[in-house]
């Protein structure tokens, strides 16, 4: 009834609806799931012209070589099965004359402004998508929102992994290997990167006390020692560590560390 021919998206194999039916038929490949939906979606086009089909799921069943493809395409929504007849949702988006002229109209467009360089024809506005190429097309503006989100997350990190590195303490004038400390910065979690900072504070306020302390290079400060699964990252030992005791001059020891006079007072008071 309609052209020899019917149309795909080339994210037909990676479409959730193909990977839905291609578990639940448990064929050896999606290469295979497609090539039976491909006979399927030929069926329908030789013997419909608006998706009504008069055969049977039978007639579909052996068209896929499968027994109960039917109502698997079913179930992802991609047929039909009334009491009388079954329908091809959507056939005419892909589909029928109507559906292929539009789609050669629409590819002898795109090669006519091919072959105009630096011209752009008006045109009429594009048609909503529709079938496999909205889901196509939602799939695309999510992978560009992932994309986004995953970049502004990324500068963030970024941000957050200079900030500590240029508070880590040297030793010896040096902080270590930075590559390898981003490296290790980027497998903590947000909780565990408010650890590091909460002991790298600690180390640094030992560093200044106490010249002498020699920090460990960052990047081993971050990670695991001998990279064991049972042992805690290094930078654990500097967590809840005690502030170090005020120092206390050697004229101050035994005064009361409020009146200067407080114990005189306190002998005239008993005296009194």
């Amino acid at each position: 009834m309609a052209s020899n021919w019917i149309s795909l998206y080339h994210t037909l194999r990676t479409h959730p609806k193909t990977k839905s039916i291609h578990r639940k038929t448990g064929a050896a490949s999606i290469q295979e799931t497609i090539g039976r939906l491909v006979c399927v979606w030929w069926l329908a086009d030789a013997h419909s012209s608006d998706g009504d089909y008069g055969g049977t799921v039978e007639d579909i069943d052996e068209e896929a070589g499968f027994d109960g493809f039917a109502l698997v395409m079913q179930e992802v929504g991609w047929l039909k099965i009334e009491d009388t007849r079954i329908v091809f949702p959507k056939f005419g988006d892909h589909n029928g004359k109507t559906a292929k002229g539009r789609l050669l109209d629409a590819k002898r467009k795109r090669v006519s402004r091919s072959k105009t360089p630096g011209v752009r024809p008006m045109s009429a506005p594009c048609p909503a998508p529709t079938g496999q190429e909205a889901d196509h097309r939602t799939e695309q503006n999510s992978t560009e929102q992932d994309k986004k989100s995953k970049s502004l997350a990324d500068a963030r990190q970024t941000d957050e992994f200079e900030a500590w590195w240029v508070s880590y303490p040297p030793r010896r004038g040096k902080r270590g290997n930075k590559g390898e400390a981003r490296a290790e910065w980027n497998k903590l979690t947000d909780q565990q990167r408010g650890a590091v900072v909460a002991a790298t504070s600690a180390l640094a306020a030992e560093v200044s006390r106490d010249p002498s302390t020699l920090p460990k290079d960052a990047q081993r400060f971050l990670r695991t020692p001998n990279k064991s699964a049972n042992a805690d990252p290094s930078y654990v030992e500097w967590l809840d560590i005690e502030p170090p005791p005020a120092k206390v001059r050697s004229g101050d020891q035994g005064k009361y560390p409020g009146d200067p006079d407080i114990i005189a007072k306190l002998i005239r008071r008993g005296a009194g």
